[in-house]
């Protein structure tokens, strides 16, 4: 018993707090940021938030560029949403949470070509699965 709860403690600090994190591409990162960005612009958010997980990442290279998909989640922090880049924010304890899927289309330089972020919130005692609408269904925001 003692030699596996040794293992568990040595496999948590490898895994980190936030759980086993995906490697983003240089890609997926700019897409998340797209998606951070997009979504901290939505006038009914008055909060911070910051990404606490990414549990799904892919992207496919097609002729006009690089077309990102990402599932992540969201926790709010007790800043106001125009410092939501403040490394110095912190997330809020009982903060509302956010499960969210981002498209983000990208040209071969990394321009924004189209995107699109949906972040429900995540209630209290509910299951935190949700159903995600696919990509190639959404609407899309093209912003020069």
């Amino acid at each position: 018993m003692k030699y596996l709860l040794i293992s568990l403690a040595l496999w948590l600090g490898m895994v980190g707090i936030h759980g086993t994190e995906l490697e983003l591409s240089e890609t997926q990162r700019r897409g998340l940021q797209v998606a951070l960005e997009e979504f901290h612009k939505h006038p009914p958010v008055q909060w911070a938030f910051q990404e606490i997980g990414v549990d799904n990442a892919n992207d496919m290279v097609f002729s006009a560029g690089t077309f990102v998909r990402l599932e992540f989640k969201l926790q709010q922090t007790s800043c106001f949403k125009k410092d939501w880049k403040n490394p110095e924010c912190k997330i809020k304890a009982n903060g509302r949470k956010r499960k969210c899927l981002a498209c983000i289309k990208l040209d071969p330089r990394g321009k924004v070509l189209g995107r699109m972020v949906h972040c429900p919130i995540l209630k209290q005692g509910l299951q935190t699965s949700i159903s995600l609408c696919s990509c190639g269904s959404a609407q899309w925001t093209h912003r020069d």
